[in-house]
Order: C-alpha cells, then sequence, then structure tokens
C-alpha cells in the first residue's frame, strides 16, 4: 500500500491547531524510513509525495511554527528527504540503524530542545534577495562555524547535501 506521509504531515498540523498553545514551543518527532508513497488522493510515484508532503510541512510551519526532528529508522532510509523536512522547520535529523538505538537518538533529540539549536542553509542567492529561490543551488560541504566574537571556534558543522547545517 506504502506510506502517505502528506497524510501525517496533515494529521500534525490539524492537532497542534486545534491542540496547539502559543506560549509554548511545538515540536514533532517524526520517526520513519522516510520513504513517501502515497498522497491523500492514493498511490503517486516518490518525488510527487515527497513533494506533497514537504508543502504540508510548509503550510504547518508557516501557521504554527513548529520544529520537525526527523528520525530515520532500519535501512534504506530517504535521508535527503528527512533532512529536507528537519532543514525547513530548524529541526534536526537523526538515523537509528535500530530501534535498541532510539535511546541514544531521544536523548540528543531532548539536549538540542532544553538548549536550543542553530541551523540554516547555505546556497548560492543568484537574485540577492536573501531567499532561496527555486533555481538557486545548495553549497554542498562548506564549513560553518560558531564563534563568540573574534574569538576561537566553539563548534563546526559541513552542510549537506542540501546546504543544510545544524549545531
Amino acid at each position: 500500500y506504502g506510506t502517505c506521509t502528506q497524510c501525517g504531515m496533515n494529521a500534525v498540523n490539524a492537532e497542534i491547531a486545534a491542540r496547539g498553545r502559543s506560549n509554548f514551543k511545538k515540536v514533532v518527532v517524526f520517526l520513519t524510513d522516510g520513504r513517501a508513497q502515497r498522497i491523500i488522493s492514493g498511490p503517486a510515484d516518490t518525488k510527487i509525495a515527497e513533494e506533497a508532503a514537504i508543502q504540508s510541512v510548509k503550510t504547518g510551519f508557516a501557521a504554527h511554527n513548529y520544529t520537525y526532528f526527523t528520525i530515520g529508522l532500519g535501512s534504506g532510509v530517504n535521508t535527503t528527504f528527512l533532512r529536507q523536512i528537519a532543514t525547513i522547520t530548524g529541526g534536526k535529523y537523526y538515523f537509528s540503524p535500530t530501534i535498541a538505538d532510539l535511546d541514544e537518538v531521544y536523548q540528543s533529540a531532548a539536549a538540542v530542545l532544553g538548549k536550543g539549536s542553530v541551523s540554516g542553509t547555505v546556497y548560492y542567492d543568484i537574485d540577492r534577495n536573501g531567499t532561496k529561490g527555486a533555481s538557486e543551488s545548495a553549497l554542498t560541504g562548506w564549513t560553518i562555524n560558531i564563534k563568540e566574537g573574534n574569538g576561537p571556534v566553539l563548534a563546526t558543522s559541513i552542510t549537506s547535501e542540501t546546504g543544510g547545517y545544524d549545531f
């Protein structure tokens, strides 16, 4: 039958709209293999199913400003798709090869939630408008440093294949 990731994202949007409180940070933990194969109307090829799910994430994020922590579980995980969801919302992607490893992943996510995080996307801004357009490519393999003023580097991250980075 396949997975309707868009259906799950729409359910998240509805739940947060109905029950979310404005004075609390909203976080979604999304545990999956990341293989989108359906849309609301039925089976779809992967590209269409992923695009529909991403649109649902963007709609929900714009309306409710929540963060996705995506966890790829098992083998054959669609890492690129799950990183994209996390990056759009300022969240973080984790990989867990087995269920036994999930505790460590949840502990890492809890540490980020408790302390906060910094994330973003590096891309070639052709039109120099400060917004990534469809024709503007992500810059992979760039080193991003966090420094305190002119002091030493406190943390380093390398941009992913989607141009995303996080600390």
